[in-house]
């Protein structure tokens, strides 16, 4: 799975370098939409999968005010160092060798990708980014070209374009819309 991962985040990483002139806006739009359709709120913690050199983790942190602690977890140990350089406030960069063993189980309120979970073993992904989330919180995010996933602890799930949002009921198993 890892491989995988690894690849899509430098292929993404690629992508947003390719396109300069657009590519801050729409990531900036993104990080906003993430605040905005979690309600997240000062202190509550969030998982960026494949945050590679940390182009939308940057826009990510400032739409979070510095009040959230974001990890930045990376698959690509150089896109790691530069993301790493940028010394951005409230974030931590941590290397991911196995995203299913990985961070520690029940360590985030928001757990988030950019293009990071459109592949084969999605669901695969899914259960071990599901993993990470704390009991009592429920969300997981991918930004796909069609759309963005998303839902929150206070809202029932949404879909918007292909793909699924995951949460965790209060009974601990997961929802999938």
């Amino acid at each position: 799975m890892n491989k995988i991962l690894s690849e899509m985040e430098r292929a993404r990483e690629a992508y947003w370098l390719r396109y300069p002139q657009t590519s801050p806006t729409k990531l900036r739009g993104r990080a906003v939409t993430v605040r905005q359709c979690f309600h997240v709120l000062p202190g509550e913690s969030i998982l960026e999968v494949g945050a590679g050199s940390g182009l939308w983790t940057e826009h990510l942190a400032r739409a979070m005010r510095g009040e959230c602690p974001i990890t930045a977890a990376v698959f690509n140990p150089d896109l790691g160092e530069q993301a790493c350089n940028k010394r951005l406030p409230n974030v931590s960069v941590a290397l991911v060798d196995d995203l299913a063993c990985g961070p520690p189980a029940e360590s985030f309120n928001y757990v988030v990708g950019n293009a990071i979970l459109c592949h084969e073993q999605y669901a695969q992904t899914l259960r071990a980014l599901f993993r990470l989330l704390k009991p009592e919180d429920n969300s997981c995010s991918s930004r796909r070209t069609t759309g963005i996933h998303r839902c929150s602890s206070r809202a029932r799930c949404r879909r918007s374009g292909a793909g699924a949002a995951m949460r965790r009921g209060k009974s601990g198993r997961a929802n999938m819309s």
